[in-house]
């Protein structure tokens, strides 16, 4: 791959070379990090170079890739809609595959579709995606969310309890709550 400017976007990423559909192109490239982490370094700002690669139902698992301080060219791979790249996920290889979509020449720039949920979440529109992006839709999407946020029947029992008794200040309190778990018996 190289990266070349690529006007209104910035930067991008193009083939060096021909790729047959369904080739693999390149692995999406970054440091693996936890909902902490991206919590504590994206407190002020949106991310720029980080895909999810999944997680959990439990608070705090979800996974992800930061290419924000990588220096290889998958972080400059674009938007598009009807893009030449697909995106796949490996949670337990914590990977990102990128296979061709169709045939690609060299040359030509590389593409992934980020997705709506990108887009919403940052009340963006891209310039090259004929999808609706309109203030309708996001708040639209935005109440349906926090409807099913609100009306979620599952709760992390571990953080109700913290709620209700506060967090053990000792080791035998904890050892006490550990106990009190069915699912996980603590002698």
């Amino acid at each position: 791959m190289n990266v070349k400017d690529c006007g209104a976007k910035g930067v991008g990423a193009f083939a060096a070379e021909d790729r047959a559909q369904g080739q693999w192109v390149c692995d999406y490239e970054g440091e693996v990090i936890d909902f902490a982490r991206r919590a504590l370094r994206y407190m002020s700002q949106e991310p720029e170079y980080l895909f999810h690669l999944g997680g959990g139902v439990v608070a705090g698992s979800n996974v992800y890739l930061d290419a924000v301080a990588s220096d290889h060219p998958s972080r400059s791979i674009n938007h598009a809609q009807r893009a030449c790249l697909e995106p796949r996920v490996t949670l337990a290889e914590r990977r990102v595959a990128v296979y061709a979509l169709r045939d690609i020449k060299e040359g030509d720039e590389l593409s992934f579709d980020y997705g709506e949920q990108y887009w919403l979440e940052r009340g963006l529109v891209p310039t090259d995606d004929d999808r609706d992006y309109s203030p309708e839709r996001v708040a639209r999407e935005r109440a349906t969310l926090a409807d099913a946020q609100a009306t979620s029947s599952f709760q992390n029992p571990l953080s109700s309890r913290r709620r209700r008794d506060h967090a053990p200040s000792s080791a035998e309190e904890l050892l006490k709550a550990l106990r009190e778990r069915p699912e996980r018996p603590c002698d």
